[in-house]
């Protein structure tokens, strides 16, 4: 029978209902991970990743982006700086 560690092992404690962490237990079809758990855990991370590219994705622009030259950082708290090759000089 194959068997795990569950945290640090420095001895062979054997897990059981009163010792939880730092022990080998053997493993069972508890411990076995089902096709239909990994398609739910599959499916919950591509709908976290839509909804993270839906809110967090950025739209190129067609256009060159032009910034005031006085406009040297551009965001809140003191910003990022913006390139040179970003700024108008005829404002």
């Amino acid at each position: 029978m194959q068997t795990f560690n569950r945290g640090f092992v420095t001895d062979d404690s054997a897990c059981s209902n009163t010792i939880t962490t730092n022990c080998r237990g053997k493993c069972t079809a508890t411990n076995v991970v089902t096709q239909t758990q990994v398609d739910k855990v599959s499916t919950l991370l591509n709908d976290v990743k839509s909804t993270f590219n839906s809110l967090l994705s950025v739209r190129k622009i067609s256009n060159t982006i032009a910034i005031p030259y006085s406009a040297t950082t551009c965001g809140a708290e003191g910003g990022v700086p913006v390139r040179p090759l970003f700024l108008i000089t005829n404002q």
